[in-house]
């Protein structure tokens, strides 16, 4: 049996995962309410704060019912990008260590709507701003700040779809 779990901030994350759901006539499941059944799951996770929305609660919980785990993120940057690529292989990595499990990922792009973020939300991405290396993240906050952005292409899903399926 296979779940989808999901941790959205802004709603992309949820909607990839209930297109997938639906598409493999998997059961939805969003990380709070997850049952704790034995399953394979696939985590759509919103990416925030260099860290994957919900994911770390989600294991401490949950990590020894998990058959194989599947790491959908859904955040702004483009990995086919090298410096966001090694940004977040480094996120995955520290995810790996500290939760001494494997898993395969995907990322897909989201959306944002600054309007709707809280003022220590776009604090906290003002800080992020000034204090990153990494010169496609600023060129891509910096383009998209006090904005809504929508990146979100269903059809990637479809790549996914065909590495989850085998």
């Amino acid at each position: 049996m296979t779940k989808i779990v999901y941790a959205s901030k802004n709603g992309s994350t949820k909607r990839y995962a209930k297109q997938m759901a639906k598409t493999l006539g998997f059961e939805l499941v969003e990380y709070r309410e997850y049952d704790g059944e034995k399953a394979d799951v696939i985590y759509f996770g919103a990416v925030y704060n260099a860290k994957v929305l919900g994911l770390d609660e989600f294991l401490s919980h949950h990590q020894d019912k998990i058959g194989k785990l599947h790491l959908v993120t859904v955040g702004l940057l483009d990995t086919a990008i090298k410096s966001n690529e090694l940004e977040y292989a480094r996120m995955l990595n520290d995810i790996k260590l500290r939760h001494e499990i494997e898993f395969d990922h995907h990322h897909l792009q989201g959306a944002i709507d600054y309007a709707k973020l809280s003022f220590i939300d776009k604090l906290f991405i003002r800080q992020r701003l000034n204090h990153s290396n990494n010169p496609s993240y600023k060129l891509a906050f910096s383009l998209t700040f006090n904005k809504w952005v929508d990146y979100t292409n269903y059809e990637d899903l479809a790549l996914i779809i065909a590495s989850v399926a085998v």
